[in-house]
């Protein structure tokens, strides 16, 4: 598990973006198996 600064403004814009996912959208969860395959 990555240690994240919760602090950084990324980061809270990423939370907005996956809690606004789970609550428009009514999905219950998120596949992270290949989030190594994600490129820079």
């Amino acid at each position: 598990m990555s240690d994240l600064n919760y602090d950084n403004a990324d980061i809270k814009t990423m939370i907005d973006a996956l809690k606004y996912w789970i609550t428009e959208t009514n999905i219950d969860g998120y596949r992270c198996d290949v989030a190594e395959m994600v490129l820079p």
